[in-house]
């Protein structure tokens, strides 16, 4: 019965517009680790960040997380749409405030693993490296991710 149904479903459809944002192979994109989805259950299960939903996911809300080789350690990229600009932005800070409280305010942290994460807001995106290798490498991603955003509307 299974077969029946999935035979009788169209071909996938489209790629959503968020994973066009993110970069591509040659900036060390692992083959079949994208994952788009709306839910903080979905992206622990993924990607445990932690046990409330700090980025403020809901069903308005579309992100899309990627796995990255660098230097031959995994690094995590977070793409998040917000419906808005001040939803982003309270998410945003929400994600500083809680997961980067020794951060003093800023974008980024080494972590204890000697890794690094870095987050951003850019209009209402937002976009965070988790696991970088150092600090340099965390740049090149989220660089090479606002160079592809819509400029703010």
């Amino acid at each position: 019965m299974g077969r029946g149904v999935a035979n009788s479903l169209p071909a996938t459809g489209p790629e959503p517009k968020l994973v066009g944002f993110i970069p591509g192979k040659d900036f060390g994109l692992v083959d079949k680790s994208v994952r788009y989805l709306r839910s903080h259950v979905l992206l622990n299960q993924r990607y445990f960040i932690a046990h409330e939903n700090i980025l403020n996911l809901t069903r308005k809300t579309e992100a899309v997380l990627a796995q990255y080789l660098q230097d031959k350690q995994k690094t995590q990229l977070l793409l998040i749409r917000y419906a808005n600009l001040k939803e982003a932005g309270d998410a945003y800070q929400s994600f500083k405030k809680t997961y980067l409280p020794e951060a003093g305010g800023k974008d980024r942290l080494r972590t204890e693993d000697r890794k690094w994460t870095l987050a951003r807001q850019r209009s209402e995106f937002v976009v965070i490296v988790f696991g970088a290798p150092t600090e340099a490498d965390a740049e090149v991603l989220l660089r090479a991710i606002e160079e592809k955003l819509p400029k703010g509307r």
